[in-house]
């Protein structure tokens, strides 16, 4: 009769908001949470998929099994059936966890700080369900935690070397919150994004940017632009994986990536963002022979051809970009070089046009230019 009564709840819960509501006012969490201890495998497994449900339907729900301790109840049977063969109740409680970690405003960080070391066993385990629930709890914690402080010791080194290896070798579906979690990390200080960089997973990511799957290589970028946005021996380490010759292909993306990939241009315009981001990045913060390198590598004619677009923000990188570039080459005398391709590609003249674009901050920013670097042109 329970395992009865707890599929049929677990069913409802499974189907509309109103229905879950309505099986918490019944009183049904207490019970459930109880019955998660119970010997009955499939009994069991029902009611951590019921809670799985009641805690991904919306924050109250949430936080209404966080204050009755549904977090301790689903890590005291992890405990007790981790490494055994029943596998679904490991599935269903890891997606439960999963649920309970995510939403704005997130939970309290001492209630759920009891689940940090089983978020680290389970990240070795071999099945993609889990794996997959692991990777989004923990990519839901760095993204909303401060990962140089608070939770600093959850993200320690093996727990970025297995989401590493998980780049290397995982489903999409595992490999995209994986990422998202090393890029939070990296996007801590430069020791943090430092000790992920000796873990080598630059040319992990290099290989990403090739991924059939636009939502990880849009995330591949990212990761990368929180790398040359640090030091001058970190951009050097992208420099060396000979990565930015693919950024600086993604920014103006070529026809047949564009055929490769569907028609959805949303995630192409968020790659172009990204990659541009990433490259930007290093006009700023790199060395005049670093940026030097990047326009041994056409990044001028690339950035130019993003000023014509219809993205203000897209337009609003390639200028600052230009401009990181024009600063930078000063120094080495390289600066008319520079000017000369910009010109040679019709980037001076888009440019000139952008004096008459419809955002406020693109026409300072060109004018800017114009009035430090074209002066004479100008007058």
């Amino acid at each position: 009769l329970q395992l009865e009564a707890a599929s049929v709840l677990a069913a409802v819960v499974a189907k509309t908001s109103d229905h879950t509501h309505q099986v918490i006012d019944a009183g049904a969490l207490p019970h459930f949470l109880h019955l998660l201890s119970s010997s009955q495998n499939s009994l069991r497994d029902e009611v951590a998929w019921a809670l799985g449900n009641v805690a991904g339907d919306c924050i109250v729900c949430r936080d209404r099994l966080l204050s009755l301790g549904a977090l301790s109840a689903l890590v005291q049977a992890l405990e007790t059936y981790h490494g055994t063969s029943q596998r679904t109740t490991v599935r269903n409680i890891a997606w439960a966890l999963s649920n309970l970690l995510r939403g704005i405003p997130p939970p309290m960080l001492d209630v759920i700080q009891p689940s940090f070391p089983w978020l680290s066993v389970l990240l070795s385990s071999d099945d993609s369900e889990i794996l997959e629930n692991t990777c989004w709890a923990l990519a839901f914690i760095s993204d909303t935690y401060d990962v140089e402080h608070d939770v600093q010791a959850l993200f320690e080194r093996d727990v970025a070397r297995q989401l590493i290896h998980l780049l290397r070798d995982s489903s999409s579906s595992i490999q995209i919150p994986a990422l998202k979690t090393l890029g939070n990390i990296i996007s801590g200080n430069d020791s943090q994004t430092q000790s992920i960089i000796d873990l080598d997973i630059v040319p992990v990511l290099r290989n990403l940017l090739d991924h059939m799957d636009k939502g990880i290589v849009k995330n591949a970028c990212w990761t990368l632009s929180n790398i040359t946005v640090g030091t001058i021996s970190q951009i050097q380490t992208v420099i060396d994986s000979d990565i930015f010759p693919k950024l600086i292909e993604l920014m103006f993306l070529p026809e047949w990536r564009i055929t490769e990939w569907s028609t959805d241009w949303s995630l192409e315009l968020e790659i172009q963002k990204e990659s541009a981001w990433a490259v930007c990045n290093a006009t700023s913060r790199g060395t005049s022979e670093q940026v030097m390198y990047l326009v041994d590598n056409d990044v001028i004619p690339s950035f130019c051809a993003l000023l014509p677009v219809s993205d203000t923000k897209l337009v609003t990188i390639a200028l600052e970009a230009l401009e990181n570039i024009l600063k930078g080459t000063i120094k080495i005398g390289q600066s008319e070089h520079v000017k000369g391709l910009m010109s040679s590609c019709g980037g001076t003249k888009s440019i000139d046009t952008l004096q008459a674009h419809r955002s406020n901050n693109v026409r300072k920013r060109v004018i800017r230019i114009l009035q430090s670097f074209f002066a004479s042109k100008n007058e």
